[in-house]
């Protein structure tokens, strides 16, 4: 029984002594920290709760500034509504007015095409009098044109076909003096020129009959209408055709005439059955 009642002293004491070490040892950090100008230590409890204090005080004042901004775009937005529907108010007026305009618009229209139709309806006998008086005008003027277009047609391309048979005549006729020069020189080698020489003769009486064809054509006349009323468009194409025809025919006998001359003269001089051309070789 004395025994642990010792015990329990020893035990206190050690308590005792150990609370009061840490406590002078508290205290000599304190002073310590008092003489450096330092604040003294606050117990671990304190800080913790001046720490949740801080958090405490920063979240309500985050909570606030949050709240004031929710409130701000609230009230933005619905000052934006109303706005919009102050516009849209307002466009859909104009537009109602807009409708009125057109529908006005229309209706005047309406009532300007009833009054040109009305003035368009005149007595039918009169209009038909006056419109059978344009057709007829029409008519005769269409007529006239055509004319005058078939008979512009006709002198353009006698025009044409008489330049084309001129340069072939003349063609034809500075073959004629080449085959001439060349008879002459064949004669003064002292070769045959007798066959050479009646075909040219018969070459040179087509080239004069060529002429005389494309003189007939160029002084023909311009064609007249079939009948001899002055509305018919009718043109008499036929003789103008064969006197055409004629020369044609005419031009291309000669050139053929030629071309049996230079055969001719070609196989005198031995070339044989070399082919012939509408030019004669020249020494």
């Amino acid at each position: 029984m004395i025994l642990k009642k010792i015990n329990t002293a020893i035990l206190l004491s050690l308590v005792v002594f150990a609370i009061s070490s840490d406590k002078a040892f508290a205290l000599s950090i304190q002073l310590a920290q008092e003489q450096q100008g330092q604040p003294p230590i606050k117990t671990r409890l304190e800080v913790r709760q001046k720490n949740m204090d801080d958090r405490k005080e920063v979240r309500g004042e985050m909570r606030n500034e949050i709240m004031g901004e929710r409130g701000e775009v609230r009230k933005e937005i619905r000052e934006m509504r109303a706005s919009t529907s102050i516009e849209v108010k307002g466009i859909r007026a104009d537009m109602k007015d807009a409708r009125k305009e057109l529908g006005e618009e229309r209706k005047e229209m309406r009532d300007e095409m009833k009054e040109k139709r009305g003035d368009l309806k005149m007595p039918i006998q009169l209009r038909r009098a006056s419109s059978t008086d344009m057709f007829k005008k029409i008519n005769t003027e269409g007529k006239d044109l055509i004319k005058k277009m078939k008979k512009d047609d006709f002198e353009t391309r006698k025009k044409a076909l008489l330049n084309q048979l001129n340069i072939s005549l003349e063609n034809l006729s500075a073959i004629k003096t080449r085959i001439n020069d060349r008879i002459l020189k064949l004669e003064l080698e002292g070769r045959d020129t007798t066959d050479a020489k009646s075909a040219l003769a018969i070459a040179d009486d087509k080239l004069a009959k060529a002429k005389t064809a494309v003189e007939t054509l160029s002084n023909l006349p311009a064609p007249t209408p079939n009948s001899g009323t002055a509305s018919s468009t009718e043109v008499d194409l036929t003789k103008p055709r064969q006197v055409g025809d004629a020369a044609i025919k005419a031009v291309k006998e000669a050139r053929d005439s030629y071309k049996k001359v230079i055969d001719i003269i070609a196989k005198s001089m031995g070339l044989g059955d070399k082919p012939a051309s509408s030019t004669p070789a020249t020494n």
